[in-house]
């Protein structure tokens, strides 16, 4: 194995500045997903054989049918009446920074591995991310 990779939120993945040389992607489908088809080889077998010779590859792309999606989502306050629980005094608050990231090490602990997945500001408090894929590195 070169490098292991997730998806971002919207399903792209990379594996950049790799040498020239053939090397073979190989996709596990999330929990609940079926392949449907990629672009080389058998339709269903999770695997694109790819050679690089002086110039990337693009297009090397997986179609899985049935991932199920969810959405992530939540409120920042502001701890106006400096109780340090969550009260009728508090406040929300817009254009926080929210990010969801992969624990890839499914430690529960945000460590260097983690992969950012998205970015968000909230509105009113209010932050979500929609359609969250499961996956077995969640």
């Amino acid at each position: 194995m070169v490098a292991t990779t997730a998806t971002d939120s919207t399903g792209a993945y990379s594996f950049p500045n790799l040498p020239n040389g053939q090397y073979l992607v190989i996709e596990t489908d999330p929990a609940g997903a079926t392949s449907v088809n990629d672009t080389q080889g058998l339709p269903t077998d999770n695997k694109i054989a790819v050679t690089l010779s002086g110039a990337s590859s693009s297009g090397n792309n997986f179609l899985d049918d049935g991932t199920p999606t969810y959405r992530v989502s939540g409120t920042v306050y502001n701890d106006a009446d400096l109780t340090g629980t969550f009260s009728g005094g508090d406040t929300t608050i817009s254009g926080v920074t929210v990010q969801l990231w992969a624990d890839l090490n499914n430690n529960g602990v945000f460590d260097a591995g983690d992969q950012l997945m998205a970015t968000t500001n909230t509105v009113s408090g209010a932050y979500s991310f929609p359609n969250v894929p499961m996956a077995n590195i969640w």
